[in-house]
């Protein structure tokens, strides 16, 4: 996921995968000494750094699968921004 009107990174990018499964590491990689805060806020939301997507098996769960997907990018944005 992408938004292509600013010069920053993708909003979500995939790490790992298996058959089943998808994994998205977050990485703060801001230069203003906060990202250990950063990661501290996503741990809040998530209870770790890493977040896992069961890939969908039918059309029917696709659109709880893009929702996912969808809320992992606000809270990215939300951990990088340090919003309360």
């Amino acid at each position: 996921m992408c938004d292509n009107h600013k010069n920053s990174g993708a909003e979500v990018e995939l790490k790992d995968e298996t058959e089943d499964e998808l994994c998205w590491l977050y990485r703060p990689s801001k230069r203003d000494g906060r990202n250990q805060e950063r990661k501290e806020a996503f741990k809040k939301i998530y209870g770790g750094l890493r977040v896992y997507f069961k890939v969908p098996q039918n059309v029917e769960e696709l659109s709880e699968f893009i929702e996912e997907l969808l809320l992992l990018a606000a809270n990215r944005k939300k951990a990088d921004t340090l919003d309360e």
